[in-house]
């Protein structure tokens, strides 16, 4: 499993992706936003939905999220899981990637927030990597 780093150019906040080698795995068109726009505001960076749709239109993948995060300023860069800082970006394994943002974690356990959702979870650290599978 690798990790893409994401910094704001100009800020000191690190977000990670948490992704695979491959990078064409689709993502909703609602995930796509909810993802880039919760990047955006964990790193206080103005974001509109609209305009982002208008720029990456369909069909959505974890590239084009890719793309997106580095037309918004952040840089990217790879990393292995162990080196994470949080709060990062995972996708959760399933038929198609579904994107989580992991808050914190400690020697036991794993917090993440589900796409589009507000109620946090959280996943024994020795599943992590199974639940957040390579894509």
């Amino acid at each position: 499993m690798r990790i893409f780093r994401y910094r704001a150019r100009g800020g000191n906040l690190a977000t990670q992706a948490v992704l695979g080698a491959c990078h064409r795995a689709s993502l909703t068109r609602d995930d796509f936003v909810w993802l880039t726009g919760s990047l955006c505001q964990l790193n206080r960076i103005p974001f509109d939905a609209a305009l982002l749709l208008q720029r990456f239109s369909a069909p959505h993948s974890v590239r084009q999220f890719i793309e997106a995060a580095q037309s918004l300023g952040f840089r990217t860069g790879e990393a292995r899981l162990s080196g994470a800082s949080y709060p990062c970006v995972g996708f959760l394994d399933a038929d198609s990637p579904k994107p989580a943002i992991l808050a914190k974690a400690d020697a036991e356990r794993v917090l993440y927030f589900e796409a589009g959702s507000s109620t946090p979870a959280t996943v024994p650290a020795a599943e992590a990597r199974e639940r957040f599978a390579p894509l």
